[in-house]
């Protein structure tokens, strides 16, 4: 199987040679990724509707937990917001999930949230759309609109909209994540809206940061994922299915990653969790961390940490999503390697180049 598909390439079949032309060929690839991948991302809703407001002091009265019901176009979903008490203009962490009773919290979001460091917040994604919707066809949009994954995702972008007018949350620092289709969603929104800040994705796999070429032993294929869940996806990548037809596929994950450079990238994973491709990740983080060299962000502004255990996201991994937004927004150096050579990356599986950055 060839590696990943090359984010340089132009739809006239030249390579974009500078950070200008590949700035200019962002429109290109975001329209091969919602043609292929994801189905295609409507307007954002000019207005929404808050309901179902509920407040409540945590602990012991040093942060706020609010319950808030954004609606729009014809869509509802229960969001969560936790936050410092008193705070104003501090970085966010949003998480797609979903809230059911007394939601899991990673210990680390108290501690944050006591030292006054940052607001949180959950999209209760699966009141947008179900967790695996049997086919297209009750999904909100039309066939060429959306699949599950990026509906999930464009619920975050109006999440965004929601808390960027709110005296707590510097807009300008709101980083995402996700785990498993969640972070497929997160990386897909952070695609499509560059006012995320840098994007976290937890063991999101095929259709995630993991390549659909460059697979690792026991990885999740597009042919299983399409067959088993192609409602999270395009009508159109269902036609790629099998080994034969992959190979006619135009596009790969590093398309979505490259829209992100060169905001910053953390890619979240685990030692046993084999499916979720770790390899074919690693890939695409090697291959973005030259793209944003080449923006001019400089080196490893991306990276990826393996903890010990299984497909999750615990607290080990929310530790290393707060060491790295410590990192992005508040210019502390990480304790943990993001960076350390996890596995060997071949010039098959990046069988193109950066180009050469021009003189004068």
């Amino acid at each position: 199987m060839a590696g990943i598909r090359d984010p340089f390439a132009r739809p006239d079949g030249s390579r974009a040679g500078t950070p200008e032309e590949f700035y200019e060929n962002r429109a290109y690839l975001k329209e091969l990724m919602q043609r292929y991948v994801y189905g295609y991302m409507p307007a954002l809703p000019r207005k929404s509707e808050v309901s179902e407001v509920y407040r409540e002091d945590i602990l012991g009265g040093a942060a706020v937990n609010e319950y808030r019901r954004i609606s729009f176009d014809g869509l509802s979903m229960k969001v969560r917001i936790a936050y410092p008490r008193g705070a104003k203009k501090l970085p966010a962490i949003m998480r797609l999930d979903y809230l059911c009773g007394r939601e899991y919290a990673p210990s680390v979001e108290n501690e944050m949230l006591k030292a006054g460091r940052y607001v949180f917040v959950t999209v209760s994604r699966r009141d947008l759309c179900e967790d695996e919707p049997s086919s297209r066809e009750g999904l909100p949009y039309a066939a060429e609109g959306l699949g599950a994954v990026g509906i999930w995702g464009l619920g975050a972008c109006v999440c965004l909209d929601h808390i960027s007018g709110m005296e707590a949350v510097d807009a300008s620092k709101v980083a995402l994540t996700g785990h498993s289709r969640d972070g497929k969603a997160a990386i897909f929104a952070a695609a499509m809206d560059e006012r995320f800040a840098a994007v976290i994705p937890n063991g999101s796999g095929c259709g995630g940061a993991g390549s659909f070429f460059v697979r690792g032993p026991g990885s999740e294929s597009l042919e299983i994922i399409v067959k088993n869940l192609g409602a999270w996806f395009s009508e159109r990548l269902l036609d790629f299915a099998g080994e034969e037809k992959l190979r006619k596929l135009p596009v790969d994950m590093i398309f979505s990653l490259a829209l992100i450079a060169p905001r910053p990238i953390l890619c979240t994973e685990a030692e046993n969790d084999l499916w979720a491709n770790p390899r074919g990740t690693f890939t695409n983080v090697t291959a973005v961390n030259r793209i944003c060299e080449f923006l001019g962000a400089g080196k490893n502004v991306c990276g990826m940490v393996v903890r010990p255990g299984n497909h999750d996201q615990t607290d080990a991994d929310w530790r290393a999503l707060v060491e790295f937004t410590d990192r992005v927004f508040y210019g502390k150096a990480p304790e943990t390697d993001m960076n350390r050579k996890y596995f060997d990356v071949t010039a098959g599986d990046i069988p193109w180049e950066i180009p050469k950055k021009q003189d004068g």
